[in-house]
């Protein structure tokens, strides 16, 4: 007895981008956003800091 079925690969996740508005009037100058890695200063974040927690060697920080 010979038994064909076909599972379906389970899905892994959803993405959810909400639009994001721009001001253009506020960005880096071209060398600053080459030097910083962004020309927004809005994402603009230093290595280790998300928000209002900052990684130290002891654990997370809140700031």
């Amino acid at each position: 007895m010979s038994c064909d079925f076909y599972i379906a690969p389970p899905m892994v996740a959803y993405a959810f981008v909400p639009p994001q508005t721009v001001n253009m009037n506020n960005l880096y100058a071209p060398d600053k956003g080459l030097a910083r890695g962004t020309i927004f200063p809005c994402l603009d974040k230093p290595l280790g800091v998300y928000g209002k927690e900052q990684m130290t060697c002891g654990g997370v920080k809140k700031v």
